[in-house]
């Protein structure tokens, strides 16, 4: 995963990353949120799509 989240970044574009941890009864279960965005320039516009 590394890997390619360096060789995203070489693209122009940055990587924030969170993880959560949840113990269960089968051991730890690891959930991995990723969320990507422009390195230079002004961020994009977010416009809301109604359903």
């Amino acid at each position: 995963m590394n890997d390619a989240i360096r060789d995203v970044h070489k693209s122009g574009i940055d990587v924030d990353i969170s993880t959560l941890t949840m113990h269960t009864p089968r051991g730890p279960m690891v959930q991995v949120d990723l969320k990507t965005f422009r390195a230079y320039g002004a961020p994009p516009v977010l416009r809301l799509v109604e359903e």
